[in-house]
């Protein structure tokens, strides 16, 4: 998708990135992120403390890292794609809130559920506990689902600063998309997204690696992001079926960006 637009520019399945549609998995922290910082739940510097696991309603829930991340801050979760972070933000936030920001980046109607048994539009009931809640925060409640689309039109607007927020200052709307931009260049720097960028471009980006419902060993992998970081081109979107946003979505990126920058791999 072309940044100055949002012109499609090439799409490699039409009915999966127009129709089908997936659980976001962690690519939708940038969402919960952003509206942790409108709702002044979180500053860029806030210190959280990762220790690989959380208690919600009496069940554990685990992070990426099953020995924990230690002490980070904001933009370093967002790098890291710590769990533990974002359940305790998404349960401050509550899934009210959250699924007024998912719409705010795009996501019509919020709540979507998707399989091959029933229609995309199917609209499902919003989550009513503090499990459902904490997973939607990290792109993993029952029923929730995005289109690749819906995917590329979320990075357009965190880049374009085309965030619509009813009575919020749009000085301010523009401080915490910045932080989400930062975030996800640390993301490629040093973090998950690691593998996406072609040598000398400087690339923005998250990985997702959502797990299938039912099914927690067989997952799925998202990259989304844009380049370059400080003058944004071109957004790329990649799903991998049976695959991992780190291993296997992410390198299919870095060929795509190599491809269109003219870069030799």
């Amino acid at each position: 998708m072309r940044v100055s637009d949002g012109q499609v520019l090439s799409i490699m399945n039409h009915a999966v990135a127009r129709d089908e549609a997936h659980s976001p998995g962690s690519i939708f922290k940038l969402v919960t992120a952003f509206a942790a910082l409108r709702e002044s739940v979180v500053t860029e510097s806030s210190t959280f403390k990762c220790g690989g696991l959380v208690k919600i309603d009496g069940r554990v829930f685990h992070c990426t890292r099953l020995n924990g991340h230690g002490a980070l801050q904001l933009p370093e979760a967002i790098a890291q794609s710590c769990n533990c972070t974002f359940y305790n933000l998404g349960l401050k936030l509550g899934s009210k809130r959250l699924r007024e920001y998912a719409r705010a980046f795009g996501f019509q109607p919020a709540y979507r559920g998707y399989s091959k048994k029933q229609p995309s539009d199917h609209l499902l009931k919003p989550p009513s506990n503090p499990i459902d809640t904490a997973r939607l925060a990290i792109g993993q409640a029952k029923g929730f689902s995005i289109t690749l689309l819906e995917a590329a039109e979320m990075v357009r607007r965190i880049v374009r600063d085309d965030v619509s927020i009813p009575g919020a200052d749009p000085a301010s709307i523009r401080r915490d998309l910045a932080i989400v931009r930062k975030s996800m260049r640390l993301a490629v720097v040093k973090g998950t997204c690691r593998n996406a960028a072609p040598p000398g471009l400087a690339v923005a980006g998250k990985t997702g690696s959502p797990e299938a419902e039912g099914d927690p060993e067989e997952r799925s992998g998202w990259f989304v992001g844009y380049a370059p970081y400080q003058k944004p081109q071109v957004i790329v979107v990649v799903y991998v079926n049976r695959g991992h946003g780190f291993s296997d979505a992410a390198p299919i990126a870095r060929r795509i960006f190599a491809d269109y920058f003219g870069i030799r791999k």
